[in-house]
């Protein structure tokens, strides 16, 4: 029996299936070599592929990414955001979205990643206790991971002009 596929009258399996299929189909295929095998690219690979299509911005929002941001950097690319260290994902996350927010209301790149920094600092908890400091999380204690603030990670900016920015209190 065919349904329109509005809430009523189609029944949730229907809904949940539908919802499956588009996340897959969202989803980036592996990449596969002549033979079908998955392929690992390296991270000198990609820089110099990102680098020849000259991307000007590269967001590593991942653990540990300073090694991929650095070659990113002198292959060309003029802008690299990446961490240094862990990333706490609440910390990452933030990160991201007030970077971007602030790129997209014409910040630069280095304005855009101070905002961002302050962002992640401004976060605090119901008590006004701050919720983050930059730091390397397998650095501290286990004080510091057992109550705020926790250690978010080390963001670092690595730019065309050579002043990079890393925060390390």
């Amino acid at each position: 029996m065919a349904t329109c596929g509005c809430r009523p009258c189609d029944p949730p399996r229907a809904r949940r299936r539908r919802r499956t299929r588009a996340r897959r189909a969202r989803r980036a295929a592996p990449s596969r070599s002549a033979t079908g095998q998955l392929e690992l690219t390296l991270p000198t690979t990609l820089a110099a592929m990102l680098a020849s299509h000259g991307v000007q911005l590269v967001f590593l929002n991942g653990c540990d990414t300073a090694s991929l941001g650095a070659q990113l950097r002198q292959r060309g690319v003029p802008h690299v955001v990446c961490w240094r260290t862990k990333a706490a994902d609440a910390a990452s996350r933030t990160l991201a979205r007030a970077f971007f927010a602030a790129l997209a209301k014409g910040r630069s790149v280095g304005e855009a990643y101070g905002d961002a920094t302050q962002s992640v600092l401004a976060m605090a908890t119901r008590r006004g206790v701050p919720l983050f400091m930059f730091c390397d999380p397998d650095a501290d204690g286990e004080d510091a991971k057992t109550s705020p603030p926790y250690a978010a990670g080390v963001p670092v900016l690595l730019t065309v002009e050579g002043d990079d920015k890393s925060y390390i209190h």
